[in-house]
């Protein structure tokens, strides 16, 4: 039993240059350089790359020094290349120029996206919002828009929904589906039920995106760890969850006069009988409008249920994971390692 455990282990951590090279190769389909610490926090599974070693449970914590020491061996076989603390696949240095000046368009909207969320505190039945996409791994161009996940109280997630885009109407921030453009709106493409946080779309693409939500605005801290341990699945493409030390520095700053309102709003509503009424109202009206909306799709997924609701018609899942498999193909040791989508209608 020693030689065997012995054996995986070996394998595991030669698997480890493998594991590297594939997550440079996933994030320069993003054009997106790494830092040392982005290299261990975004790190493919090294049982993802390698089939024969998936049914092994070894260790997933890898020190910085061991990334460090793979990324110098890559490095010196001429896989990749380094310049001002980046990594990336040989031939890419032109990305390192414009990474600085998507990590200040982040940090500017991240200014806005706080301020505009702060005052959704008071919006009855919404539990929780995360930074998701670019803005949650800290790089955006100027135009990019603010993606989000909504996690709303159990069976009111058409109310808050109603509710939060008629707030972020008003002030004149929500995208709308017709936006080509929407430089600083918030991109309301997601919600989930709290009694529902177990997301059923699994691929590297999903694992890559949600693992790395970002709290923005969390009435209970206990939320996060829950949504963790319900989505453990996203180990099998991802080797650790990233080390959300210090998230608060990013959230809004719960204010309990606004807390305080949505929570009596949710209280009266529901004592009164009328969250049941308002629910229903807002699913009709609703599913009227995403019904005439949704004639226009693309390769992507659309999902409406009591629990989730999707938006997601056009969908970058499909053509990142076809090139990141183009990439790959052409990389040494990672000739037969490819991923698949998450199931998306074609």
């Amino acid at each position: 039993m020693l030689a065997t455990s012995r054996f995986f282990d070996l394998r595991y951590f030669l698997n480890m240059e493998k594991a590297i090279l594939a997550t440079l190769a996933y994030y320069d389909v993003l054009d997106l350089p790494l830092t040392l610490v982005e290299v261990a926090s975004f790190l493919i599974s090294p049982k993802q790359v390698d089939p024969f070693h998936q049914s092994f449970a070894g260790a997933s914590v890898v020190s910085l020094d061991e990334i460090k020491t793979n990324l110098d061996k890559l490095i010196g076989g001429g896989t990749i290349a380094t310049h001002d603390g980046f990594y990336f696949l040989t031939g890419r240095e032109k990305l390192c120029a414009g990474r600085l000046a998507q990590q200040k368009n982040a940090e500017q909207k991240w200014e806005k996206a706080r301020r505009y969320i702060s005052w959704a505190q008071a919006v009855p039945f919404i539990e929780g919002i995360f930074a998701s996409g670019s803005l949650a791994l800290g790089f955006m161009e100027s135009s990019s828009d603010l993606d989000v996940l909504v996690v709303t109280k159990p069976g009111r997630i058409w109310l808050a929904r109603l509710w939060l885009s008629f707030w972020l109407e008003l002030i004149g921030k929500r995208r709308r589906g017709r936006d080509r453009v929407a430089p600083d709106k918030i991109c309301l493409n997601h919600y989930i039920s709290s009694d529902a946080l177990t997301l059923r779309w699994h691929s590297l693409y999903n694992a890559q995106t949600y693992l790395h939500l970002v709290p923005l605005l969390v009435r209970d801290h206990e939320l996060i760890n829950r949504f963790q341990r319900e989505n453990n699945w996203m180990l099998n493409y991802v080797n650790n969850w990233p080390d959300l030390n210090g998230w608060q520095r990013r959230a809004v700053k719960l204010n309990h006069w606004l807390v305080g309102w949505a929570k009596v709003g949710e209280a009266v509503l529901e004592f009164t009988g009328l969250a049941v009424l308002l629910e229903k109202f807002a699913r009709a009206l609703q599913k009227s409008r995403i019904a005439r909306g949704s004639k226009n799709k693309g390769i992507g997924r659309i999902t409406i249920n009591e629990q989730e609701l999707e938006f997601h018609p056009h969908s970058p899942e499909y053509a990142v994971l076809n090139k990141f498999n183009q990439r790959v193909k052409q990389l040494p040791g990672l000739a037969d390692y490819q991923e698949n989508n998450s199931g998306l209608e074609l």
